[in-house]
């Protein structure tokens, strides 16, 4: 954030570069947990990207929408929407949108449709889309009763993530594991999970 603000006033008269600062300070809140008016920012940056027909940066807040909603256990709503004047997306910034529909559904319960989403993601050659192809796939396995595959795709995710230096990621798939170890019982390993958690 220290380095977000003083970036801000520089950008009054590039309104084009300041839905990006947005983008950008909705990513550190949302990493941060500071979560409070959360929604409303990312509804009025999708609002504002829709009707400056930025692509890139409407896609990025309805991700986050997702990922919010998801982090709440809310029925998807707002995230589902989308603007007739965007373009649907089918490169990465599409299969990343894609992959966190299909987790938020899954912690539903509602599995149609993963195993395809997951493959199309691990087929890329982002490392980002295959951390998240086997933070999904862990998520799947995990309702489906598949514990040891869940916790392969889990370690695999954080292994992917901590090598190429994801560290957003590298969370999210400790959390995996941490959700892992809870369902099978594991204190001890739920225990050193949240602790490698709390360093990152």
């Amino acid at each position: 954030r220290s380095l977000l603000d003083p970036i801000r006033p520089l950008l009054n008269d590039s309104p084009a570069l300041s839905l990006y600062l947005d983008g950008l300070d909705i990513q550190w809140r949302t990493a941060a947990g500071a979560l409070a008016g959360l929604p409303e920012a990312m509804a009025a940056l999708a609002t504002e990207a829709e009707q400056k027909r930025n692509a890139y940066v409407y896609i990025w807040a309805k991700t986050y929408q997702v990922i919010n909603e998801t982090l709440f256990a809310t029925e998807p709503a707002a995230s589902q929407a989308w603007s007739r004047e965007i373009p649907a997306q089918t490169g990465a910034e599409g299969t990343s949108l894609d992959l966190r529909r299909v987790r938020q559904r899954i912690r539903f319960g509602e599995t149609n449709g993963t195993r395809a989403v997951i493959q199309r993601a691990a087929k890329s050659d982002a490392i980002d889309l295959k951390v998240l192809a086997n933070i999904v796939a862990a998520d799947a396995a995990q309702v489906g009763g598949l514990a040891a595959r869940a916790r392969a795709s889990a370690e695999l995710a954080e292994r992917l993530a901590r090598e190429e230096g994801w560290r957003l990621l590298e969370c999210e798939a400790v959390e995996t594991l941490c959700e892992v170890a809870l369902v099978a019982g594991e204190r001890e390993t739920l225990r050193r999970h949240a602790s490698c958690l709390g360093d990152l």
